[in-house]
């Protein structure tokens, strides 16, 4: 089996990208550069260089690969940009996943999706308002579409996908003021 981890080289690409390997998965990264795995070594360890906007690198990496982990994304204050490559780049890969019939493509989300929360606790069937959040409104409602293009994928059938949604630690800032992250 052969996992593939965009955005790799990052913070929680890398993190993961280390433990599949230290359980004996192959694993091909997608990122535009090596960042934290410059240096790692290992035989079940392939990093293809390129950003997930470039197709012909998109369908390259894709070859034989059976599970996507998708980290991937700009942090862009520019609009076209966060288009381009978050959601034209994420949009790329679904597609290529699916004519590799990949078994499963897992997106990291963000819970900043909700925006500002109506209710606690938040659950799965909480509406998303993206642009009520107060930390990076751009980068939420980018998040919030990218979201629902990749459950569409799985509602439509066409690829098993499932997105989770992350806390990043920066963003407990963005959070204290609505309870869902407390200050002690």
């Amino acid at each position: 089996m052969i996992a593939m981890v965009t955005g790799g080289g990052g913070a929680l690409g890398s993190f993961l990208v280390r433990s599949l390997l230290h359980n004996k998965m192959k694993v091909r990264v997608l990122d535009k550069k090596k960042g934290l795995l410059n240096g790692l070594e290992n035989e079940n360890l392939d990093i293809v260089l390129g950003g997930i906007e470039e197709h012909d690198v998109v369908n390259k990496a894709m070859k034989n690969v059976d599970l996507v982990y998708h980290f991937a994304f700009t942090f862009s204050d520019d609009p076209a940009t966060l288009q381009e490559i978050n959601i034209r780049g994420t949009t790329s890969l679904l597609e290529s996943a699916k004519r590799e019939n990949v078994q499963q493509f897992l997106h990291a989300s963000s819970v900043a999706v909700i925006g500002r929360p109506t209710h606690l606790p938040i659950d799965e069937s909480h509406p998303c308002d993206p642009e009520t959040f107060r930390g990076w409104p751009l980068y939420a409602v980018t998040k919030c579409r990218i979201e629902e293009i990749v459950l569409s994928y799985c509602r439509t059938d066409r690829l098993p996908t499932t997105a989770f949604r992350l806390l990043w630690p920066i963003m407990n800032l963005a959070f204290l003021d609505t309870g869902i992250v407390s200050k002690s």
